[in-house]
């Protein structure tokens, strides 16, 4: 229980550092703008993340692939990850290793039919999805209405 508690909480402060602080008010801002920057930084630091993002550009599909991957702590089956999954993924592609294995663990899937779309921007939407389906609740949320729906209750 403790560790499904750890990685809600570091998927969770993942999540809080995109840049999805919509509903801000204007006066909460420069706060939430410092608090994204210091998740972003200690994101880096744990290795999550390229020390190097810019928050401003968004995280895509693949750059999302690599930091679950990174979460997750998969190096070793990452290692052993062959083939292609998706058509618009070549098997020596940046990221494709994590794109795969993401695939083959059920948390990330195709967007666009056998399109994995890796460099299209991550939503909300997504984003959401993958952590329910990182924490094991996806019978729960599909039975509550499925994506969207069903993940965001």
């Amino acid at each position: 229980m403790k560790k499904i508690i750890s990685i809600f909480a570091a998927v969770v402060m993942m999540i809080s550092s995109l840049n999805f602080i919509v509903f801000a008010a204007d006066d909460l801002k420069p706060n939430a703008e410092a608090v994204s920057d210091r998740y972003i930084e200690l994101f880096g630091s744990l290795g999550v993340f390229s020390k190097t993002y810019n928050k401003t550009d968004g995280i895509t599909r693949a750059q999302y692939a690599k930091m679950l991957t990174n979460l997750l702590s998969c190096d070793d089956i990452l290692s052993s990850m062959r083939g292609i999954t998706y058509s618009d993924v070549a098997v020596d592609a940046p990221l494709s290793k994590e794109i795969n294995l993401m695939n083959a663990m059920g948390i990330m899937t195709a967007k666009e039919g056998d399109k994995f779309c890796p460099g299209d921007l991550l939503t909300m939407d997504e984003a959401v999805v993958c952590v329910v389906r990182v924490l094991g609740y996806t019978i729960a949320a599909e039975e509550s209405g499925g994506v969207p729906a069903g993940y965001n209750k």
